[in-house]
């Protein structure tokens, strides 16, 4: 605090928001290369961690990855991007879990590296990186196979499925799709299925195979009916009334 006072005073510093921010760029630059220098970055980035508030995932993600702790970075920086993903921020999501994938052993799998695959595939899909995100999520696929993860699985071919469709490949993937919904069958998750379902819904109603599509939409309608806590139930009545 007393820091920070002495910063805004000399002007050195200027209030932004609810926290603060150096006047200029090349200010910040040159404390964390004397930081560096003395060996002291980490721990400076550390520390910042340690105060940042957990309702700002990519904030606190890049100081703990800044610092070194690339196991403690990786669920927050994945929600951070999950969120820029979902506000449209997909360039700054994908770079956020590139900065994660950089630092991790090319042998490491915990709970997060699938997870982790899969949502950077996600962030690459609309910024029309489409062979990339081919890479990270047939990459995701094959780990959750033998890592006996059919949810994670159902999920990466669920993604497959969809840049595959992008291609303008629709029949492989309603092959891939059928994968996916397979999976979830077989291993009872019911958002799996009625994922699946709708997404070969969507593959077949872009080849005017109406019927068949609402025969998917119909079937994922009876499977969100069921798990009640889909959030995809009035999607799915959506698609259904616009196809009818």
């Amino acid at each position: 605090m007393l820091f920070r006072s002495r910063l805004l005073a000399s002007r050195l510093a200027r209030r932004a928001g609810d926290g603060w921010a150096f006047v200029h760029g090349m200010l910040r630059e040159t404390l964390e290369r004397r930081a560096r220098e003395a060996g002291r970055l980490a721990g400076h980035h550390r520390a910042c961690a340690a105060v940042v508030s957990p309702d700002e995932p990519a904030r606190l993600g890049r100081h703990l990855l800044a610092a070194g702790d690339v196991r403690a970075a990786a669920e927050p920086l994945l929600q951070g991007a999950l969120r820029l993903r979902i506000v449209g921020d997909f360039r700054a999501g994908a770079a956020l879990l590139e900065a994660l994938e950089a630092r991790r052993a090319d042998d490491e799998l915990d709970d997060t590296r699938i997870t982790t695959w899969i949502e950077l595939a996600r962030c690459l899909i609309p910024v029309n990186a489409l062979d990339a995100a081919q890479t990270w999520v047939t990459r995701a696929a094959a780990a959750a196979r033998a890592n006996q993860d059919p949810h994670a699985e159902s999920y990466a071919l669920r993604v497959l499925g969809t840049i595959v469709q992008s291609r303008g490949r629709y029949s492989d993937a309603v092959l891939i799709l059928q994968q996916a919904l397979a999976l979830g069958e077989r291993s009872g998750v019911l958002k799996d299925v009625s994922a699946a379902l709708r997404g070969i819904g969507t593959t077949e109603v872009r080849q005017g195979r109406v019927e068949s599509s609402l025969a998917a939409w119909r079937r994922a309608l009876v499977y969100d009916r069921i798990d009640r806590k889909s959030t995809r139930l009035n999607s799915s009545h959506l698609v259904i009334s616009y196809a009818v």
